[in-house]
């Protein structure tokens, strides 16, 4: 069975009459990132504090009504550190070599927050999903902002919760292998997480079992990898 995982612009008027650069603080927050999910498809998280941004993009297109799924999906995890404005980003599925850089902006249209993605190449079965390389860039508005400060991946067949960041307190609950999950807190080698979105699941899980964030090793294609599942998220269990 096919399991989906959940998955500035600014109007200047009289500038002329302007201070000049003068920019309110609220302002300067939103162009700096907000967490949450972004047109249903991406999911991304902002530290303030470190400068960096994740994310991961999971979407599907071209239903085959002979195998009852999908035909095309595009995913990739991204990592990204602050520039001035702009987050210079490395993109790539977890698990691969590859990766493919780009740029992630936030920016304010009609008062709304959204985020502005453009990639120096195409991540495979993305052409046919949503274009990250073209000479427009993708745009992706915030559907409902979170408090969490980053995204990772479950790389471990089964991460289990565990009720503090202690291998004593592990409890029956846990994800697998391709899970995103939003992350709270971190503390020596453990992650506070959360997984799901209507049936949500809360806890510590070994840091040890989530892909890395960052790009060590991995092959750069041009220069820190689906639909973000928003059904069937019920965290499993142990039968």
């Amino acid at each position: 069975m096919l399991r989906i995982r959940s998955v500035l612009y600014l109007s200047v008027v009289g500038l002329l009459t302007m201070p000049p650069f003068k920019v309110d603080a609220a302002e300067t927050e939103k162009r700096k990132g907000v967490s949450g999910y972004y047109s249903s498809t991406m999911l991304i998280g902002v530290d303030d504090n470190s400068g960096i941004v994740t994310g991961w993009y999971e979407n599907y297109t071209g239903w085959d009504e002979q195998i009852q799924a999908p035909r095309f999906s595009c995913s990739f995890y991204l990592f990204g550190k602050l520039r001035g404005d702009t987050y210079h980003v490395t993109t790539w599925y977890p698990g691969t070599d590859d990766q493919i850089e780009g740029s992630l902006t936030f920016l304010i249209q009609d008062e709304h927050p959204r985020v502005r993605i453009k990639l120096q190449a195409e991540h495979g079965g993305c052409w046919n999903v949503q274009h990250f390389a073209d000479e427009e860039d993708a745009e992706f508005g915030l559907d409902q902002q979170g408090d969490w400060i980053a995204i990772r991946v479950v790389s471990a067949k089964k991460a289990f919760f565990h009720t503090s960041p202690d291998p004593q307190t592990k409890r029956p609950a846990y994800v697998i292998t391709g899970d995103v999950l939003r992350v709270f807190k971190t503390h020596n080698g453990w992650i506070d997480a959360e997984f799901g979105t209507e049936e949500r699941t809360r806890g510590w899980i070994k840091e040890a079992d989530i892909f890395p964030a960052a790009t060590s090793g991995l092959k750069t294609v041009t220069l820190s990898g689906g639909l973000w599942r928003l059904a069937d998220l019920g965290c499993q269990t142990l039968p």
